[in-house]
Protein backbone atom coordinates (compact mmCIF):
# COMPACT_ATOMS: atom_id res chain seq x y z
CA UNK A 1 0.00 0.00 0.00
CA UNK A 2 3.33 2.12 0.14
CA UNK A 3 3.19 5.87 2.55
CA UNK A 4 0.13 5.78 3.43
CA UNK A 5 -0.78 2.29 4.52
CA UNK A 6 -3.41 1.50 7.09
CA UNK A 7 -3.03 0.50 10.15
CA UNK A 8 -5.27 -0.60 12.98
CA UNK A 9 -4.92 1.21 16.00
CA UNK A 10 -7.93 -0.90 17.91
CA UNK A 11 -11.43 -0.81 19.36
CA UNK A 12 -12.97 2.32 19.34
CA UNK A 13 -15.66 3.47 22.34
CA UNK A 14 -18.46 1.24 20.04
CA UNK A 15 -16.41 -1.87 19.53
CA UNK A 16 -15.84 -0.95 15.97
CA UNK A 17 -11.93 -1.52 15.25
CA UNK A 18 -10.50 1.79 13.75
CA UNK A 19 -8.17 2.12 10.82
CA UNK A 20 -5.96 4.97 10.56
CA UNK A 21 -2.91 5.73 8.08
CA UNK A 22 0.35 5.91 9.58
CA UNK A 23 0.50 9.46 8.68
CA UNK A 24 -2.66 10.39 10.46
CA UNK A 25 -1.08 8.60 12.96
CA UNK A 26 2.16 10.35 13.14
CA UNK A 27 0.25 13.50 12.77
CA UNK A 28 -1.90 12.84 15.75
CA UNK A 29 0.88 11.92 17.74
CA UNK A 30 2.97 15.07 17.13
CA UNK A 31 -0.10 17.26 18.07
CA UNK A 32 -0.05 15.62 21.29
CA UNK A 33 3.74 15.78 21.69
CA UNK A 34 3.12 19.99 21.04
CA UNK A 35 0.57 19.90 23.51
CA UNK A 36 3.11 18.45 26.17
CA UNK A 37 5.59 20.16 25.77
CA UNK A 38 3.87 23.28 25.88
CA UNK A 39 1.85 21.82 29.62
CA UNK A 40 5.53 21.04 30.94
CA UNK A 41 6.92 24.60 29.85
CA UNK A 42 4.05 26.25 31.43
CA UNK A 43 4.20 24.31 34.69
CA UNK A 44 8.33 24.84 35.04
CA UNK A 45 7.46 28.88 34.25
CA UNK A 46 4.86 28.24 37.01
CA UNK A 47 7.49 26.73 39.14
CA UNK A 48 10.01 29.51 38.56
CA UNK A 49 7.43 32.19 39.41
CA UNK A 50 6.51 30.68 42.95
CA UNK A 51 9.98 30.21 43.50
CA UNK A 52 10.70 34.32 42.90
CA UNK A 53 7.57 34.77 44.98
CA UNK A 54 8.95 32.34 48.27
CA UNK A 55 12.86 33.92 47.72
CA UNK A 56 10.91 37.25 47.88
CA UNK A 57 9.36 36.36 51.11
CA UNK A 58 12.15 35.56 52.80
CA UNK A 59 14.13 38.53 52.27
CA UNK A 60 10.83 40.75 53.44
CA UNK A 61 10.67 38.35 56.76
CA UNK A 62 14.52 38.95 57.18
CA UNK A 63 14.38 42.18 56.96
CA UNK A 64 11.51 42.41 59.31
CA UNK A 65 13.28 40.59 62.00
CA UNK A 66 16.09 42.62 61.47
CA UNK A 67 14.30 45.79 61.73
CA UNK A 68 12.51 44.37 64.85
CA UNK A 69 16.30 43.49 66.37
CA UNK A 70 17.17 47.17 66.00
CA UNK A 71 14.25 48.66 67.16
CA UNK A 72 14.30 46.07 70.48
CA UNK A 73 18.25 46.68 70.86
CA UNK A 74 19.38 43.41 70.02
CA UNK A 75 21.48 45.06 67.31
CA UNK A 76 22.51 48.41 67.15
CA UNK A 77 21.70 50.70 64.51
CA UNK A 78 25.13 51.29 63.69
CA UNK A 79 25.86 47.62 63.24
CA UNK A 80 23.24 47.56 60.88
CA UNK A 81 24.64 51.04 59.34
CA UNK A 82 27.70 49.30 58.56
CA UNK A 83 26.67 46.01 57.12
CA UNK A 84 24.24 47.59 54.83
CA UNK A 85 27.58 49.91 53.81
CA UNK A 86 29.78 46.89 53.14
CA UNK A 87 27.30 44.86 51.03
CA UNK A 88 25.41 47.02 49.43
CA UNK A 89 27.68 47.99 45.92
CA UNK A 90 24.72 49.30 43.89
CA UNK A 91 23.58 53.09 43.97
CA UNK A 92 20.18 52.86 43.99
CA UNK A 93 20.61 50.31 47.21
CA UNK A 94 22.59 52.77 49.01
CA UNK A 95 20.64 55.73 48.02
CA UNK A 96 17.59 53.42 49.53
CA UNK A 97 19.32 53.75 52.94
CA UNK A 98 21.10 57.22 52.75
CA UNK A 99 23.90 55.32 51.70
CA UNK A 100 27.14 57.59 50.34
CA UNK A 101 26.87 56.48 46.86
CA UNK A 102 30.91 57.77 45.95
CA UNK A 103 32.56 56.15 48.90
CA UNK A 104 32.30 52.61 47.61
CA UNK A 105 33.48 51.46 43.86
CA UNK A 106 29.85 50.32 43.10
CA UNK A 107 28.78 47.57 40.41
CA UNK A 108 27.01 49.86 37.67
CA UNK A 109 24.05 48.74 35.21
CA UNK A 110 25.57 50.07 32.61
CA UNK A 111 29.15 48.67 31.25
CA UNK A 112 32.18 51.03 31.42
CA UNK A 113 32.88 53.93 28.88
CA UNK A 114 35.84 53.78 26.62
Amino acid sequence: MGKAELIVLGCGKDGEMKMVSRDDKLKKLEERQSQLKAQIQKLRAKESTEDRKRDTRRKIVLGAVLLEMVKSGEWSDEKLRNLLDRKLTRPRDRELFSLSVESKELVSAEPPKE
